[in-house]
């Protein structure tokens, strides 16, 4: 892997160029490097097919599917979390590229179908009280899993508002 490789999976995984792997690993979850860099390659791969070939149906689509559709789909997030398990890898990073295509798609509506803002609603709300119930069980989330809610609120939020907030 080249270093530009690598600072992107570090950027992506808001973990600091330069931190040992170990390091890295643990903060994933993974006790080995060859299943974490498969993982990251497969989510660096997504990542950028997301973005080439996604239009606002799909991206809609998706975010339907994992909010106001979860109980119907076993594998969307909101099920997952709800179960008390975590994301499948990668179901994040298509959320937020989602959100992003939506937002781009909308940002100069002024009126939102009811389906979908439901769904935002419920994607952005219902996961951060199903993560929280789960901390007050003692569930050991990823590492990273509050801050992509809160990156998945705030895209919502970008959605809503018609600017994009960070």
């Amino acid at each position: 892997m080249t270093k530009d490789k690598l600072s992107a999976i570090y950027s992506r995984s808001h973990i600091p160029y330069g931190e040992g792997k170990s390091a890295i690993l643990s903060r994933m979850g993974f006790s080995e490097i060859r299943p974490a860099l498969s993982l990251l390659t497969k989510v660096i791969i997504l990542d950028s097919r997301m973005k080439a070939t996604v239009d606002y149906q799909t991206a809609r689509n998706l975010l339907i599917t994992q909010g106001l559709d979860a109980d119907q789909h076993p594998d969307a997030l909101l099920t997952h979390i709800a179960q008390m398990s975590p994301p499948i890898p990668g179901q994040v990073t298509s959320i937020l590229l989602a959100l992003k295509v939506v937002f781009e798609a909308l940002r100069d509506v002024t009126e939102l179908d009811r389906e979908l803002a439901y769904s935002l609603y419920i994607l952005a709300s219902e996961s951060r009280q199903y993560f929280s119930v789960g901390q007050q069980k003692g569930i050991e989330w990823p590492p990273l899993l509050d801050e992509d809610l809160a990156r998945i609120a705030s895209g919502v939020k970008s959605i809503f508002a018609g600017q994009w907030f960070e």
